[in-house]
Formats: structure tokens, C-alpha cells, sequence
């Protein structure tokens, strides 16, 4: 979703950029003319219109530009947030494995946590509550009462 919003409000910034280069160019032509003509009257107008419309659609385009500059924070930050979420799994499974002494000898839970805590990438709630997400998503199971093996 991201990657076509972000799309959309680049289309639209590049549509606005081009409303710009055709207002000054229309605006330059249309000034030559009337100076010209010594339309003075109609030069005043002019200006002002050409102000007026390059105004808005600058803070249109400076509107859309915080838009994208915020989508991408947002898919700059649910990276960050996957890439730390692959990072606990991999050491908690990691940690789980060595517990296991290859043998798949079931891991004691309160070690576990112990060792989750000490990696320094959980706190003791952080391990507990991560054990308790691994039992439902079926990636560990409960051997026997309080210890664990992968799955």
C-alpha cells in the first residue's frame, strides 16, 4: 500500500512541477506581449494572477512533498521494526537451540528467560511474554511442564 500511495503523491508532485514550468512559461509570453502592447493595466493583472497561482500550487506541492517525506518515515520505521523483530527470533531460537545441547533435550523455562535477559535483547517481561507468542504460533512447544523445544 505504501509503494502506491507513495507513487500516487510523486505523480502529483511531478504533475504540480509541470503546472509551474507552464505557468512561468505562459506568464513570460503573455508579460512580453502586453509590454509590447504598453498594456500596463493588464500587466498589474497578470502579475498578481501569476502570483496567486504559483502561491498555491507551491504549497500544494511543498503539502505533497511532507506527505511522501512522511510515508517513507513510516515504511523507513516498520523496516526497522521487521528487522528487529527477525533479529529477537533469530536469537531466541539461537539461544532455545543451545539450551537444547543439540540433543533436543527440552530447555528449562526459567534458564531460558535467563539467558533471553542476558543476550540483552529481551527484559524479563519482553522474554516471557515472547515465549508465550512462540507456544501460539506453534514455533516452540511445551515438552514437558515448563520446558521447551523447537518445534
Amino acid at each position: 500500500m505504501l509503494n502506491t500511495e507513495s507513487g500516487r503523491i510523486q505523480r502529483k508532485i511531478k504533475s504540480l512541477e509541470e503546472l509551474l514550468r507552464d505557468l512561468e512559461i505562459d506568464y513570460e509570453a503573455k508579460l512580453e506581449t502586453f509590454k509590447e502592447g504598453g498594456k500596463v493595466k493588464k500587466i498589474e493583472k497578470l502579475k498578481e494572477e501569476f502570483t496567486e497561482k504559483r502561491s498555491i500550487y507551491l504549497k500544494k506541492r511543498e503539502k505533497y512533498k511532507v506527505e511522501l517525506d512522511n510515508i517513507w518515515k513510516t515504511k523507513k520505521l516498520e523496516q526497522e521494526m521487521h528487522e528487529r523483530n527477525v533479529t529477537k527470533l533469530q536469537t531466541f531460537m539461537d539461544i532455545l537451540s543451545e539450551l537444547e545441547a543439540g540433543r533436543r533435550k527440552p530447555a528449562n523455562r526459567q534458564m531460558l528467560i535467563d539467558h533471553l535477559v542476558d543476550s540483552g535483547r529481551f527484559t524479563s517481561i519482553e522474554a516471557v511474554s515472547y515465549i508465550q507468542q512462540m507456544l501460539r504460533e506453534a514455533t516452540i512447544y511445551e515438552s514437558k511442564p515448563n520446558h521447551y523445544n523447537r518445534v
